[in-house]
C-alpha cells in the first residue's frame, strides 16, 4: 500500500510538475508576445516621430527659403527706390542748375527764329525770376522776329525752365525743369532696373 501512495505521490507530483512547466512556458510565450509587441510599437511610434521631423524640417526649410527669397525681393525694391530718388535729386538738381538765364534767352530765341509764330502768336511761360531777367531787352528783341508777337507770362507753378505754345495756349511743349527731370528719370530708372535685373 505505501509503495502505491508513493506512485501517487510520484504521479502528482509529475502532472504537477508538468503542469506548472506547462503554465511557466505558457507565461514566457505570452510575455515574450508582449514585448515583441511594445517593440514594435514602440520602434513604429519611434519611425513615425522620425518621419514627422522630416516633414516638419522639409517645411521649415520651405519657409526660410521663402522667407529669403521675400528679403531678397524687399531689398531690392527698397534699393531701387533709393537709387531711383538719388537719382531724380540729382537729375533735378543738375537741370535747375544747367538752365540759367542766358541759356533760357538762347534757347527761347532759337525756337522762336525756327517757328512761323502761328496766327494766335507764341506764348513763352517762365518763372518770376527768369521772368524777369528776361524783360530787359531780350523780350523785346524777340517781339521783332516774330509776326504776330511773344507774350511772356510769369507763373508760380514754373520752377524753371519754360513751356512754349504756337497756338494761343491751347497746346503747350513743357521744357520746364521738372519736366525735362522726369523725363530724364524715367530714362536712368529704366537703366537702373535693366543693371539690377542683370545682377539678379
Amino acid at each position: 500500500m505505501s509503495s502505491q501512495i508513493e506512485e501517487l505521490i510520484s504521479k502528482i507530483k509529475s502532472d504537477g510538475i508538468d503542469s506548472a512547466e506547462a503554465q511557466a512556458k505558457q507565461i514566457e510565450d505570452k510575455a515574450r508576445a508582449n514585448a515583441e509587441q511594445i517593440i514594435k510599437t514602440a520602434e513604429d511610434r519611434a519611425q513615425a516621430i522620425v518621419n514627422q521631423a522630416q516633414i516638419d524640417a522639409e517645411k521649415l526649410q520651405e519657409s526660410a527659403k521663402k522667407s529669403l527669397e521675400q528679403a531678397s525681393r524687399d531689398t531690392l525694391l527698397s534699393l531701387r527706390k533709393e537709387i531711383q530718388g538719388m537719382l531724380s535729386r540729382l537729375v533735378s538738381h543738375d537741370v535747375s542748375a544747367s538752365l540759367n538765364s542766358d541759356q533760357l534767352a538762347e534757347i527761347i530765341g532759337q525756337l522762336v527764329k525756327d517757328s512761323s509764330g502761328g496766327k494766335d502768336g507764341v506764348q513763352i511761360e517762365l518763372n518770376k525770376k527768369d521772368h524777369k531777367k528776361l524783360a530787359d531787352g531780350f523780350i523785346d528783341k524777340l517781339q521783332k522776329q516774330v509776326k504776330h508777337g511773344i507774350e511772356f507770362q510769369s507763373s508760380d507753378d514754373v520752377t524753371g525752365g519754360f513751356a512754349i505754345s504756337y497756338d494761343g495756349g491751347k497746346s503747350s511743349f513743357d521744357f520746364t525743369d521738372e519736366s525735362l527731370a522726369q523725363y530724364m528719370t524715367t530714362f536712368l530708372n529704366e537703366q537702373v532696373a535693366g543693371i539690377l535685373k542683370k545682377a539678379v
